[in-house]
């Protein structure tokens, strides 16, 4: 919305302030004015406060200010301003202070109305003092609405009328005094604008999908990332909806959330799940400029966190399912099959399962159970029972291999189907190998993932269980029986438990071991089971807590098994070795029923100290960030909370922001980036004491929590930083950063003093931004002569050349200076490129040539980075466009393309023609006739004229 002119208001404010010196105002008279004047200032169509700014009272308020709020002019007196200001009282008093010390002069506000509306308004606020008492005066506009604005400019304009002369000589002594005023708005305005540059930048480097939308849900802002994942410029994102991003995989999933955000204007913390991959979102809503609610998002990939959580809920189904096998005594054979094939369905995520047994005098595989989900979509006339292993090559690799085997290829797999077999996915096959014969293989299909590694262990162990368990009744008839005792086949139970990694044992209702297994005795630090059966293990492996204190069997969970017929389970308890050390564990226990009564029970235990290092693991990574090995912004944001206590007094906090990474991403790719950022961090935690906290909270942000450190203190540790980050270089760019500090000493909030250190690094950064800027392009260029002498005198060249001919056009000086500046730097983009590609410019294959037809591109997104250079940009990008339109890279032609960059190529082709690091060097004559052979197709017509004219006149490089 526009802004009202100082022009119209400030004349208006030093009449006021006349007002004041003509009459002063003391608290006797009640702030009585001489009556013209007061007409003036009581009639006045500007909202006029007059504010105590010691307390904040409201001491007089003109007509205008009650009709705009909506109470009486005595109502307004019994008013403080912090009533009618949406700010804390921290706030305004603190915005009070600045206008009072005149740092700044004017604000806007959100500014409560009595009818509750808030409306938008600026505020100019001056000091002064009557009868020693500080005070400001205020005038408000609304800008809420340009009806409003209207009215106050035709209002302003009126009283300029009829003020006459003297008011007219005043305004113009008050343009000019403002005049510096409206400049340092200006600079503000920049200063603000350069902040927002900033700020899109830091968000640029964060790997998360970060975006914002408005009302209808219509894109506003995107950052790289995801314009990246979308594979679309921003000009093709912003503006649009999801439903016009046909390729965009999120939007079904996060429309209605998107909705609830914009109108209830809550946000939305979820967790979804798109295709492969999932994502943590967090929706929340913003306040657009028009009043109206917008939904910001950010979206990050948890994928590998989720496949962590997968492979331990995996490990922990297929426990159940081992200790299931191994503990029932009353399946058949058949019943046995099915709970296996429908329980490794589940453990492995897949739709479709087979199970065939090996008939190896028919060199067949015959089918003996398969998944419901088979017969209900296939749809070959016939379902096939029998695998003829001549047509199944597949199945002949695992045969002859005895070897698992995983297919992922779809293709691979749709070549061995016979039409109308149900569709296949993906594909992992497993063989039961006993005595060195394959017994039987389970086939499973159509997971939600890839089969992985952690699949085919499982498999394995359950399928070794599961066979064992059918010799078992195989050999055992009398097993068959419901009411079979468990003990009738120890010997072939042993062989079982033993199959199994993890370990197992059995104890009877007094809890003396009746069977264990070879991975228990393992564990437990035993030779034989001979030394445990028997023994009662509560007293012998389980008697203390992991403190060492006693743990009474009543209280033991595996005794409570026996005593409630119901499984437990643990994983923060220990185990005793025999040497008397401790055996951290994860168990599970199941009551042993025979003929319906419990007789016992069964545990089984792993060593649970690699999984607490795998958990451990998984904490490390939710606490680091993965590139450098320092703390993220998870852990920083608690321990900020967590060291705001009085013995760290005073805490300062330092944040800061390395330069340069969109520059070195850009221009170098992202692994140099990484590079410049594993060093930065490397660097700065040499500068941290053990006490400090230092936590990569950004894509190039880092901040420190320094306990017991002053301000002072804390300059010091920033000069260290800044000394360090100036001994690296990565590529051409060396290492530069922006800092700022804050230091809470008592009752500071530690989220302003986070906010106060920020706004000093930024402050730091735009403070530096030309010098930093200067660096970086100065080290690129370096680095890009370093590569080729030839491009060096190139550049050097094709400036003077392109200087002459933009003067010998009478352009003016700036323009001349503007197109000298590109000339140098025309050729900035190929720093990005190899120095042997760059030195054999003259014998590159078509391929070479297409990459490096993209310097021009590469150095405008160079140039573009930086105030000094964003305005040449253009002219890089556009400097190998034709005439006619067969250049590179868009394709643009005649006066569409920049005159600047029309005047560089022509200098650009002549030196190329001329060079003298050129091994086929032309003369000058012969230069000047190609040149003007390729006016109107490469070259503009009319300036390839000048510009032979002006050679032939005086050769500027001679």
């Amino acid at each position: 919305m526009r802004r009202k002119s100082p022009l119209i208001i400030l004349p208006t404010i030093f009449i006021l302030l006349l007002l004041l010196l003509v009459k002063p105002i003391s608290a006797q008279q009640d702030l009585e004015l001489a009556p013209s004047f007061y007409d003036m200032f009581e009639n006045h169509g500007s909202i006029m406060l007059l504010i105590d700014a010691t307390s904040g009272d409201l001491l007089y308020a003109n007509k205008s200010a009650a009709n705009f709020y909506g109470y009486s002019q005595e109502e307004l007196t019994k008013l403080k301003i912090s009533d009618i200001n949406t700010l804390s009282d921290e706030e305004v008093s603190f915005e009070m202070e600045s206008a009072v010390k005149e740092e700044r002069n004017f604000f806007v506000f959100k500014h409560l109305l009595a009818n509750g509306e808030i409306r938008t308004v600026e505020v100019y606020s001056y000091p002064y003092v009557i009868n020693e008492t500080p005070m400001l005066f205020s005038i408000i506009n609304d800008v809420t609405e340009k009806a409003a604005l209207a009215e106050l400019t035709e209002k302003t304009t009126t009283s300029l009328i009829y003020g006459g002369i003297v008011s007219i000589l005043l305004a113009l002594l008050i343009a000019y005094y403002f005049s510096k005023k409206n400049k340092e708005l200006r600079e503000a305005t920049k200063e603000l604008n350069n902040f927002n540059k900033l700020r899109e930048s830091l968000i640029n480097a964060d790997d998360r999908y970060i975006y914002l939308k408005n009302e209808n849900l219509e894109y506003v802002f995107v950052n790289e990332a995801l314009k990246h994942k979308l594979n679309l410029s921003e000009d093709e994102i912003v503006g649009n909806t999801d439903e016009m991003l046909s390729n965009y995989e999120f939007s079904d999933a996060l429309l209605v959330h998107e909705k609830q955000v914009v109108d209830e204007a809550v946000g939305v913390d979820i967790e979804i799940e798109v295709g492969r991959s999932y994502y943590l979102v967090n929706l929340f809503p913003i306040l657009l400029l028009d009043n109206s609610y917008g939904v910001g998002a950010y979206i990050e990939n948890i994928t590998q966190i989720k496949a962590i959580e997968r492979i331990e809920k995996k490990a922990s189904l297929r426990n159940e399912i081992l200790t299931n096998i191994l503990t029932n005594q009353t399946d058949t054979k058949d019943d046995l099959l099915t709970y296996v094939l429908e329980e490794s369905l589940k453990l492995t995520e897949s739709d479709y399962g087979h199970i065939y047994v090996y008939d190896e005098a028919k060199d067949i595989l015959e089918m003996s159970k398969y998944s419901k989900s088979v017969q209900n979509n296939c749809k070959l006339e016939k379902m096939e029972f029998e695998s003829h292993l001549k047509s199944s090559p597949f199945f002949r690799k695992i045969l002859n291999n005895k070897e698992s085997e995983i297919i992922n290829n779809f293709d691979e797999i749709s070549k061995m189907l016979n039409k109308g077999h149900v569709p296949i996915n993906n594909l992992m096959s497993i063989p039961v190998v006993v005595e060195n014969k394959v017994l039987l293989t389970i086939s499973l299909a159509n997971s939600n993932d890839e089969y992985i590694k952690d699949d085919l262990e499982n498999m394995h162990i359950l399928l070794t269980g599961l066979w064992n368990v059918l010799e078992r009744k195989a050999k055992t008839s009398e097993l068959i029986s419901t009411n079979q005792d468990l003990y009738q086949s120890k010997e072939q139970i042993q062989l079982l438990l033993n199959s199994t990694v993890e370990g197992i044992y059995g104890i009877n209702k007094e809890g003396s071991c009746t069977i264990i297994n070879k991975s228990a005795i393992n564990l437990l630090g035993y030779s034989s089971q001979e030394e445990l059966i028997g023994e009662h293990m509560h007293s012998l492996i389980h008697h203390s807590y992991p403190d060492g204190s006693p743990l009474e069997v009543k209280d033991c969970k595996v005794h409570e098994v026996i005593m409630s017929g119901e499984g437990q389970h643990s994983n923060s308890e220990v185990f005793w070795r025999r040497d008397g050390s401790q055996l951290e564990v994860e168990y599970f226990a199941y009551p042993q029923v025979h003929n319906g009564e419990i007789i016992g029970a069964v545990v089984t235990f792993i060593d649970n100290s690699e999984r607490k290092k795998y958990v451990n693991h998984i904490k490390h990574l939710s606490y680091h960030d993965s590139l450098t090995g320092l703390y993220n912004r998870i852990y920083f944001e608690e321990k900020l909370h967590k060291e705001d206590v009085e013995s760290n007094m005073p805490l300062s906090i330092i944040f800061s922001d390395i330069n340069g990474l969109k520059l070195i991403n850009d221009v170098f790719g992202h692994q140099a980036g990484d590079q410049l950022l594993i060093e930065a961090a490397e660097s700065i935690k040499k500068t941290c004491r053990d006490s400090d906290i230092l936590a990569r909270v950004g894509g190039d942000e880092f901040a420190i929590i320094l306990p017991n450190t002053n301000q002072e203190q804390a300059r010091i540790v920033i000069e260290r930083i800044k000394a360090k980050l100036a001994q690296i270089q990565v590529e051409a760019i060396k290492g530069s950063i922006s800092i700022g500090s804050a230091t809470k000493i008592e009752e500071e909030d530690i989220e302003r003093v986070m906010q106060d250190a920020e706004q000093e690094m930024y402050k730091d950064k735009v403070l530096n931004k030309s010098e930093n800027d200067s660096m970086f392009i100065n080290n690129l260029i370096d680095k890009l002569f370093s590569k080729s002498e030839r491009i060096a005198l190139h550049s050097e060249n094709v400036s003077i050349l392109s200087r002459s001919l933009a003067q010998r056009l009478e352009l003016d000086q700036d323009d001349v200076s503007k197109i000298e500046e590109l000339a140098k730097l025309h050729d900035i983009g190929k720093v990005a490129f190899s120095q042997d590609l760059l030195q054999s410019e003259d014998s590159l294959s078509s391929e070479e040539k297409k990459q490096l037809e993209r310097h021009s591109s590469v150095g405008f997104r160079i140039l573009s980075l930086f105030d000094e250079t964003v305005n040449i940009a253009e002219g890089v990008l556009f400097h190998h466009e034709h005439w006619d339109g067969s250049g590179y890279p868009k394709g643009s032609c005649g006066e569409d393309i920049p005159i600047e960059a029309r005047i560089v190529a022509i200098a650009e082709v002549y030196d190329s023609l001329t060079n003298e690091y050129n091994k086929d060097k032309l003369s000058k004559d012969t230069a000047l006739r190609i040149i003007s052979e390729e006016a109107g197709k490469k070259l503009d017509p009319n300036l390839t004229r000048i510009f032979i004219e002006m050679m032939q006149e005086k050769d500027p490089l001679s």
